[in-house]
């Protein structure tokens, strides 16, 4: 039976920052975060190495995989605790096409 998963991806910024509202250029950079890699150059240097099994949710970042991505901006209230501005929350639900 073939697959398909949905996307619900909330883009959490702290309140601190700027807010950036490009959107759609953030959903498809998660997207294409989400797929095996095409070359080594879309690796990260620390990453060269994967960790064995490397585990990939999509074999291509092709609309046909993906049947709905939501996504919302909400503001944190803290900042992270990490060298980041911005925090994801994404929920991924994997089923048949039919549905």
């Amino acid at each position: 039976m073939p697959l398909i998963c949905h996307l619900d991806i909330t883009i959490l910024e702290w309140a601190g920052t700027t807010p950036r509202r490009d959107t759609d250029n953030r959903v498809k950079t998660i997207r294409d975060a989400l797929r095996i890699p095409h070359s080594d150059a879309e690796v990260r240097e620390a990453e060269k190495a994967p960790p064995d099994p490397c585990l990939c949710l999509l074999e291509d970042d092709g609309s046909d995989l993906i049947g709905r991505v939501t996504s919302e901006t909400r503001q944190l209230l803290e900042r992270p605790r990490v060298d980041s501005d911005v925090m994801l929350w994404i929920q991924i639900d994997v089923g048949g096409r039919n549905r």
